[in-house]
């Protein structure tokens, strides 16, 4: 978890410095109807974990009262960490992406 964290960090830090001063010439693009298959197939990746999911359940020790909580919460917050990593990575490296 702890590299995990660092790396991120790392990957934030270097795409809020190149956000602030570029390195080369921004070219944003609006939509690219080609990447789209891309995208359904990053999300199905990012949030599987049916069977660490049947696990965590399993080890609760109120489940009905937690479990959707929990769930919840997890989803929320890896989808916050996600969207704040596409929208830097965007800003700083548009045109590579």
């Amino acid at each position: 978890m702890t590299c995990l964290i660092i790396a991120l960090g790392q990957l934030w830090l270097t795409a809020i410095d190149n956000i602030s001063t570029p390195h080369f010439e921004k070219h944003f693009t609006s939509v690219r109807f080609s990447g789209i298959p891309y995208f359904f197939g990053i999300c199905c990746f990012a949030f599987e974990g049916n069977g660490l999911t049947l696990e965590i359940y399993r080890s609760m020790e109120h489940r009905k009262k937690d479990f959707t909580k929990t769930l919840g919460l997890g989803i929320a917050l890896a989808t916050v960490l996600f969207q704040l990593t596409g929208i830097l990575l965007y800003n700083a490296f548009a045109q590579f992406t």
